[in-house]
């Protein structure tokens, strides 16, 4: 059969004309496969229903959510992030230990530590805690421990950390005439200076923090 192209009347006509052929080329091929037998053959109509009722079918299967469902399971994975975080804590607490420092030079040098890095559960820890205070000052132990709560034990801690230069190194501590003590440091370039931290007194055989400032 000879394909008798129409006249050239337009770029429209040109495009259906083209249209024309890849359409016949295509249908060709896909004869031309299932011939083969490397083509599946098109579903039936009969097929085709089935199928769509089991899409269906598997559809209506699948469970919806209510409101009041949804609420329960935010309440449940709140409930259980909640206890994942307790029992962290409770991990963390039992992992860290209080230090003991067992010399003054010792306690300055986890008072530097603690500066640098911002470390407000080991610089706490440096202090009294209740039963020591209540030991040593008795019915005053209850206005030191409101004067040294977290909220002003963090506040001193940062003031310190601003008195230490980047890059500084730790020497030593030294008790001053006054009765504080104070953190001995050198800078980078090597000058030395002093960093008053407070008053600190021994307990048992560990040096403790009384005093900050």
């Amino acid at each position: 059969m000879r394909l008798e192209r129409p006249e050239d009347t337009g770029p429209q006509t040109v495009s259906f004309y083209r249209s024309g052929i890849v359409t016949k080329c295509l249908r060709c091929m896909l004869e031309s496969e299932r011939r083969r037998g490397t083509l599946a053959p098109e579903p039936s109509a009969a097929d085709s229903k089935q199928m769509d009722s089991k899409l269906l079918l598997a559809q209506a299967k699948v469970p919806v959510l209510s409101n009041e469902d949804t609420a329960l399971l935010v309440v449940a994975a709140l409930l259980c992030f909640w206890l994942w975080l307790l029992v962290r804590r409770r991990e963390e607490e039992k992992t860290f230990q209080r230090p003991t420092p067992l010399s003054l030079n010792e306690l300055g040098r986890m008072v530097f530590q603690a500066a640098r890095s911002q470390d407000q559960r080991t610089w706490r820890a440096l202090f009294l805690n209740g039963a020591e205070a209540a030991a040593r000052m008795g019915q005053d132990a209850e206005q030191w421990l409101e004067d040294h709560s977290m909220v002003r034990m963090a506040d001193l801690l940062e003031a310190l950390g601003q008195c230490i230069p980047p890059r500084s190194i730790y020497i030593g501590c030294e008790n001053q005439p006054d009765g504080r003590c104070a953190l001995m440091l050198r800078k980078h370039e090597g000058e030395e200076f002093l960093v008053a931290v407070g008053r600190a007194t021994q307990i048992g055989p560990a040096w403790r923090l009384i005093e900050v400032g």
